[in-house]
């Protein structure tokens, strides 16, 4: 029988913070999911952990060499199966309502889309250090967008079908696949809007790429929302957006 969801969690050494991750996926009060795990070439024990679990919803698959964050999330959509597509990082945690919640505003909804939530930040012992909070409505997100990421990436749903007519992730934009989709489906006009709950708790550590490589993350955004004014909304007065990125980037040059 064919899931509602396909649950795409790409992992690459994720000690210690991958069985927590797995177990709030599979404690989910909404069940009707397959969890696909797909392990890029870990050199941890993250793939023993993944492999041990005994749960006829939960997909393995290994990439024999590591393709990347872009790639590897691409190999679980190819083989995902549901109707809708829930992302999962193996660094986090799931509220047990998400899926649930998540679901049912997409069933409400007149056509495709996005739906993402609020978050709890937790540091790497679990304790609660902040919150996070995204734009709610379409609206909110249009107005957004080209200044900053409206989703938390870890958090998002989608229908599949606008992934099978806008693509998928692109490998071109590094750490920024995320919100180079996003831009993608925006300018496409697609319904997107994030649940003003905090359906999961994101975790802070040292090794988290937003924290490790700060400089270069301005950097790719510069390029990603270069590529989305000239490229999907086809607006070159858009390119105002530009402006702040580029100045943070100067900025963290000159320290």
């Amino acid at each position: 029988m064919t899931p509602l969801i396909s649950v795409i969690m790409p992992v690459h050494n994720g000690i210690p913070f991958l069985a927590e991750a797995i177990r709030s996926i599979l404690d989910q009060s909404f069940d009707d999911f397959e969890f696909v795990i797909i392990d890029d070439a870990s050199t941890d024990e993250s793939l023993e952990i993944a492999g041990s679990i005994a749960d006829p919803r939960v997909v393995l698959v290994r990439n024999e060499r590591q393709l990347g964050i872009a790639r590897t999330l691409n190999r679980g959509l190819a083989e995902a199966r549901g109707r809708l597509v829930a992302r999962m990082d193996a660094d986090d945690v799931a509220d047990p309502h998400r899926f649930a919640r998540q679901q049912e505003y997409l069933s409400r909804r007149s056509g495709p889309g996005v739906v993402g939530s609020n978050a709890v930040l937790i540091d790497r012992n679990g304790a609660e250090i902040g919150t996070e909070r995204y734009p709610a409505s379409a609206r909110d997100i249009r107005r957004s967008i080209l200044i900053h990421n409206p989703f938390a990436h870890g958090a998002v749903m989608l229908t599949r079908s606008l992934l099978d007519r806008h693509g998928v992730y692109d490998p071109a934009f590094l750490h920024n696949e995320d919100y180079d989709l996003w831009l993608r489906l925006d300018a496409a006009g697609t319904d997107m809007a994030n649940v003003q709950e905090s359906l999961f708790r994101r975790r802070i550590h040292d090794r988290n790429i937003t924290v490790a490589r700060q400089r270069e993350l301005v950097a790719y955004r510069c390029r990603t929302l270069a590529h989305a004014v000239f490229r999907y909304y086809r607006n070159p007065l858009l390119a105002v957006h530009l402006v702040r990125p580029a100045l943070a980037y100067l900025s963290r040059l000159g320290r």
